[in-house]
């Protein structure tokens, strides 16, 4: 097996045998409006049987674009070039996989193997089809196992990954689900095919503190078990040091440094280590950022008895939202917190009537938003109230550049913009959000989890809404883009006094940015005031439970500062 390796990897200590994946000198290349673009530069890693690697770096640096060109995912028009080794056993031993062609690659590879847990789980669970109909499709197929007990497994499956009422989330579909849960739901499907690697791309940014430890819990149970091997791409520190057998650091699409996280986060060698050590640091300890006080007078937002209910008819089904009020003024950044499917989400599509509800009044600026709306009574709504989504890949067209998705508030503005302007507007927009204009002519697929969310924040502040709806957005940037999309929407709402509906299960940031906030347990808000007082002085069991969880995985994360 080593005979295959480059002379410079004989000398790596690690590598003694038992080598499942290694990639050699990997390049990929993109086209972008300036000819093309390195998003991943002479890489090399390796990962053994049974080891948990992890691939660290802020959002852009590569990492996403390094695993798609390992599962052969990396797009039309992408160049990779390099060699990615695989070993298929003692019959087979290493072969590159990387100049596979695609059905041989899709035939003994990618679904049995090799399985990657994308970050956005819109991507990879069909709309069309039930949480059921898809789990007991995989293990059908996966297993050779009948209906019955497959339909027996799945419910068994989801209740270990921390989920009550698995008869109603088999017999819901997708768009019914949070984040988090469909990101779990995805977890499984992944690893139903019992695969060699498991490639988990942010597989924490959209669960809460305390379901992000029962996720990571499966994983682990399952790579003991079966000597399965992970890839752990993330911008989480905390995850790397707790998790990761071995730690990858990349920058600017190159592998800076690598060691044992002991080492590592303890005694960081390169500059950008110690940039990215000390950012996290300095975010934990940041005080609360001074937001201009809501106005008085009257509510921007009135919210009173809502209620929403999936899978029945009227009055039947699951209450994911149970008899809800809250108000939000002008200027104000009101938050909402609880676990993944408190009903946080749903709210906030019910305010945009992406979902109806069963029963509540909303009204925005005093006129009245209830009920079935008219084409033009949603025109009205939508030119003032906007929304950032959690799935970025979901509302995001595939087929657009990033120039014309986020000049769309522009376009439909009374008189024609001409391009220069318009060039203008959104390049200026993208750097208010952290992104420079060389994404302005790339696609939505050649770009990274953390910059998809990014430009979809920029697309929804370009029309300068007077209400803003962020559905998890700072959930899949890294902690130096977090604290700069923090800082961006202070200045935001000093600058033009737009307000926001803050939806999120990340305490820390909630509490630096939001002046009040509701806490969801269950589909009712059980607690609401000012956030100081509800984190120093909880009086809620469930506050307390969640103020508790999320300080115990702020205590983990001090273990790995040096």
């Amino acid at each position: 097996m080593e005979k295959q390796f480059d002379e410079k990897w004989k000398l790596n200590n690690r590598l003694k045998e038992d080598v499942l994946l290694a990639v050699q000198n990997l390049t990929v290349r993109f086209p972008s409006g300036a000819g093309e673009t390195e998003a991943v530069r002479s890489a090399d890693f390796f990962v053994k049987k049974g080891e948990a690697v992890a691939i660290v770096g802020e959002s852009g640096s590569g990492k996403t674009s390094l695993m798609r060109a390992c599962m052969g995912l990396s797009g039309t028009g992408t160049v990779a070039e390099g060699t990615i080794l695989f070993d298929f056993g003692q019959d087979k031993g290493m072969e590159d996989i990387l100049h596979m062609g695609k059905k041989e690659r899709r035939k003994r590879v990618y679904g049995h193997r090799i399985v990657m847990l994308f970050q956005d789980p819109a991507v990879c669970l069909n709309p069309t089809m039930t949480i059921g109909s898809q789990l007991t499709e995989g293990l059908r197929l996966g297993r050779k196992i009948g209906k019955k007990a497959a339909l027996e497994e799945a419910a068994h499956l989801v209740e270990e990954a921390g989920m009550d009422g698995s008869g109603r989330i088999l017999a819901s579909y997708p768009h019914q689900l949070s984040g988090g849960m469909r990101q779990r739901i995805a977890m499984l499907l992944a690893m139903i095919p019992k695969p060699d690697l498991l490639i988990c791309d942010e597989l924490s940014s959209s669960l809460d503190s305390m379901t992000r430890r029962q996720v990571f819990e499966l994983v682990e149970q399952e790579r003991r078990k079966r000597e399965m091997a992970v890839i752990y791409v993330t911008h989480d520190l905390d995850l790397a040091a707790r998790n990761a057998d071995y730690v990858e650091v990349m920058y600017d699409g190159k592998i800076v440094e690598s060691g044992a996280p002991s080492r590592l986060f303890k005694n960081p060698k390169h500059a950008y280590t110690k940039k990215l050590l000390a950012a996290a640091g300095e975010i934990r300890e940041a005080p609360k950022l001074k937001l201009r006080e809501a106005a008085s007078g009257s509510p921007l937002l009135e919210v009173d008895g809502l209620q929403q209910y999936f899978g029945g008819k009227k009055g039947g089904g699951v209450k994911a939202v149970d008899g809800v009020s809250f108000r939000i003024w002008p200027g104000e950044i009101y938050g909402l917190v609880g676990q993944s499917g408190a009903g946080k989400s749903t709210i906030g599509r019910i305010i945009m009537h992406i979902h109806e509800p069963v029963k509540g009044t909303i009204l925005f600026d005093g006129k009245d938003y209830s009920g079935r709306l008219t084409m033009n009574k949603k025109r009205e709504l939508y030119s003032q109230v906007q929304m950032i989504f959690q799935d970025p890949a979901a509302c995001l067209n595939p087929a657009r550049r990033i120039i014309d998705i986020v000049a769309q508030a522009l376009d439909i503005l009374p008189g024609k913009m001409n391009n220069e302007e318009r060039e203008r507007r959104v390049s200026q927009t993208l750097e208010a959000v952290g992104l420079s204009d060389e994404i302005l002519y790339r696609y939505p697929h050649q770009l990274s989890g953390g910059q998809r969310q990014r430009v979809g924040i920029a697309r929804t502040i370009i029309g300068n809404p007077r209400l803003v709806i962020v559905d998890e957005a700072v959930s899949a940037l890294d902690p130096l883009v977090q604290f700069q999309v923090a800082g961006l929407l202070k200045e935001i709402q000093e600058r033009t006094g737009m307000a926001m509906l803050f939806i999120s299960h990340d305490l820390n940031v909630v509490r630096r940015i939001c002046g009040r906030i509701g806490v969801m347990c269950s589909g009712k808000i059980v607690e609401e005031g000012r956030t100081e007082e509800i984190f120093e002085h909880p009086s809620h069991e469930y506050t307390r439970m969640l103020l508790n969880a999320a300080h115990g995985y702020e205590r983990k994360k001090e273990r790995m500062e040096p």
